[in-house]
């Protein structure tokens, strides 16, 4: 279905193309038009045809109205996304910046068209893991939404949110859930029940939860969240995918192993997409992780080998989501093979490395790591 919405904008943005090569104004309707069809192209997620584009609008709005007119900086902002869904940091920050000069001077420090760009420059940052950065960056953010809209417009909830992650990178779980929470019951307020919205704050604080080891907190708020994308979504989206290997997780930590793998295998069985979809590396992942703790190291081996192939492709995996993959299947294969440690090693020592990337939370999962390899034989 969006596909095909995506595929009626086109259609009709090329039929207006005709039209408004007849009119007199035509250069001003044309960057318009091509602003319009990089954004469709972006929503599909087209990145090259997107950029070709929205680099045209660029060019028309410069030569139309100048590079420091908001017309020119709304095209802007659009490539800075372009570049943040690609995970171009570096350029997708410069240019959000750009746009916040242009806004911050044609409209003042207080305008909500600021404050969205500014979100926009803290999501590059928290990407970049510069959480004291990002943190300054959204209280900005949030001090400007909030006084353009009051303190429940849903335009704060993904503010809320984002300061959540950070608080739980640092391993400061009570703020953390607080925040989460704040951003839940803006959305509870402001949108249907069924909504996709409310289904990502529910399993935001369902990682919150997890993370801060409350696990029958994780598991109630994680089938919340997944009773939300079966409405929203039915049976078989990547949403309900990636939410059902969560609550398998927090099932998994909570003792109950016979539940976690129910939750797993449904995930695995019901997805309707491609069977080597990246975000079936989640549900492996929890099915290797629980053969790990049976001691069935080969079928564990198995299931994390995929878990980590997946997720090294997934755009919504982080650095330690794919840590802990690292650290089990090291430890899976040296138990399947006491003489693997040639290769279990540096799985060790990279899932060290992303636990440390991501910040203080993983503090205890670093140190288990130190203590394991510190017992593994000496590399020859």
């Amino acid at each position: 279905m969006r596909q095909a919405r995506f595929d009626e904008g086109l259609r009709v943005a090329e039929l207006a193309r005709g039209n408004v090569s007849r009119l007199p104004d035509r250069r001003g309707h044309e960057a318009r038009l091509e602003t319009r069809v990089g954004e469709i192209l972006l929503q599909r997620r087209d990145f090259d045809a997107a950029e070709r584009h929205i680099d045209r609008a660029m060019e028309l709005n410069a030569e139309l109205y100048g590079e420091a007119s908001t017309v020119y900086a709304a095209a802007v902002n659009i490539r800075a996304t372009l570049h943040f869904l690609g995970a171009k940091w570096p350029e997708a920050l410069k240019e959000y910046q750009r746009v916040a000069a242009i806004y911050e001077q044609a409209y003042g420090p207080s305008h909500p068209l600021l404050g969205n760009v500014l979100n926009n420059i803290g999501a590059v940052q928290l990407s970049q893991f510069d959480y004291s950065g990002a943190e300054a960056t959204y209280t900005r953010a949030l001090e400007i939404l909030r006084g353009a809209h009051g303190p429940n417009h849903p335009a704060l909830a993904t503010v809320y949110a984002n300061l959540g992650m950070i608080a739980l990178a640092q391993a400061q779980f009570p703020r953390a859930i607080e925040e989460l929470r704040r951003a839940l019951a803006v959305y509870e307020g402001s949108l249907p029940a069924n909504h996709p919205d409310i289904g990502d704050a529910l399993l935001e604080l369902g990682n919150g939860y997890l993370s801060a080891g409350q696990h029958a907190e994780a598991e109630q708020t994680y089938a919340r969240a997944l009773a939300v994308y079966l409405q929203s979504f039915g049976v078989g989206h990547e949403r309900a995918t990636l939410v059902l290997a969560r609550l398998g997780m927090a099932q998994l930590r909570g003792g109950r192993r016979d539940d976690a793998a129910l939750s797993f295998q449904r995930a695995l069985t019901e997805f309707r997409g491609d069977a080597s979809d990246p975000v079936l590396g989640f549900p492996h992942a929890g099915l290797g992780q629980l053969r790990l703790d049976e001691g069935n190291y080969a079928a564990a081996a198995t299931e994390l080998e995929t878990a980590l192939e997946r997720l090294g492709r997934s755009p919504t995996a982080g650095p330690h989501d794919r840590a802990e993959v690292q650290f089990a299947l090291a430890r899976a294969l040296l138990g399947r093979d006491p003489t693997s440690a040639t290769r279990a090693r540096p799985l060790a020592i990279e899932a060290r490395a992303g636990f440390l990337q991501f910040g203080a939370a993983y503090a205890g999962a670093v140190a288990e790591i130190d203590a394991w390899t510190a017992r593994l034989p000496p590399t020859p």
